[in-house]
């Protein structure tokens, strides 16, 4: 049975997160030049996404050029490929990256999820205006706001 596994890091400040997700993201890319854009990486702020996305690319520029021998021999023994096949594929994934730029998705999860409340309206074929809103109590009282609008004062319920 093919198990795929969940994996959940949990430090403090300063304690290598980005490093460890960024090399496990390159992990992932390197199984061919273009299997990064079916790689989503969600965190929680814009700064952390833009962190994330020059640690990688730092980082796949650095095995690109050699220097980055450490993380080369890794994953050179990770697909069992030389040391020289791990330079090549890394050349052209940054290649594929810096060309195909708006694939690379290492985004927040509001703008995750706001790209795929846009998706479904678009499905929907909803033309209205709409928000996403984080503040229950705001939230409602909006709805209880617009039902109350909503209630005809003639009406067994009001």
């Amino acid at each position: 049975m093919n198990k795929k596994s969940f994996k959940i890091y949990k430090s403090s400040a300063g304690s290598g997160k980005t490093y460890t997700l960024s090399k496990n993201y390159i992990r992932l890319a390197l199984k061919n030049p273009g299997y990064f854009k079916r790689i989503l990486a969600v965190t929680f702020t814009n700064k952390a996404a833009e962190q994330m996305k020059t640690r990688i690319l730092e980082m796949v520029h650095g095995m690109s050029i050699g220097h980055e021998k450490e993380l080369i021999i890794d994953f050179s023994k990770f697909y069992n490929i030389s040391i020289e096949d791990v330079i090549d594929r890394s050349r052209k994934l940054e290649s594929n990256i810096l060309h195909n730029y708006s694939y690379f998705s290492i985004t927040t999860i509001d703008t995750f999820f706001y790209s795929i409340i846009q998706a479904f309206t678009r499905d929907l074929k909803f033309r209205g205006v709409f928000n996403i809103e984080m503040d229950h109590d705001l939230v409602i009282n909006e709805v209880v706001e617009n039902f109350l609008l909503s209630v005809k004062k003639s009406s067994n319920l009001s």
